[in-house]
């Protein structure tokens, strides 16, 4: 089974990634982290708690296939030289990448925003995350897929999941509105 790797840290927004999670699971195993050298509950901005599977010191990016990177406010991780080591390796080997809302700060301070185009729900002159944007390849759109990354705002989840789920191949080209169940409202 495929290995996705899910970054997680106190005020994550969990409601960003759920349906991702919920789906992806169907090919690959998710894996949690936290950038701190033990495990404990991590609390996301919803106030649920995580226990993570691994710490920072645990992860071999060698053996993951995705990583996914939610937003929250990832301020006190963008100067994590660990996490910025794996970021520059699932870039580096054309591995999928996902962050959405503030989480492509995360790829700003690994110096990735530098080579793709990108979106976020963070502006360039944000005092917390203007050093690690790069204006220049902030494009004004709900979802941005460029190269082996997607970016998205976080508003837009839905369309986030898609992607990934696409881009990851749990979903098929050829399948239409693979997300109508959460889209659309039934009685059933």
């Amino acid at each position: 089974m495929k290995q996705a790797l899910l970054l997680t840290y106190d005020t994550f927004a969990d409601f960003e990634v759920m349906i991702l999670l919920t789906c992806i699971d169907s090919k690959y195993q998710i894996n949690s982290f936290t950038v701190e050298n033990e495990i404990r509950p991590i609390q996301s901005c919803a106030g649920l708690q995580v226990i993570p599977h691994l710490t920072i010191d645990q992860v071999n990016p060698e053996n993951f296939d995705v990583l996914i990177i939610p937003g929250g406010n990832p301020a006190p991780l963008l100067d994590n030289s660990n996490l910025k080591k794996i970021v520059q390796h699932f870039y580096r080997e054309k591995k999928q990448i996902a962050a959405i809302c503030g989480g492509p700060a995360i790829l700003g301070a690994a110096g990735i925003l530098e080579e793709v185009k990108y979106t976020a729900s963070i502006d360039t002159d944000d005092p917390l995350y203007s050093h690690v944007l790069v204006p220049k390849n902030q494009v004004k759109e709900h979802l941005v897929i460029d190269k082996n990354v997607i970016t998205s705002t976080g508003s837009n989840y839905l369309n986030f999941a898609e992607a990934v789920l696409r881009n990851t191949g749990v979903f098929t080209e050829d399948l239409k509105d693979p997300l109508a169940y959460f889209r659309v409202p039934s009685l059933g």
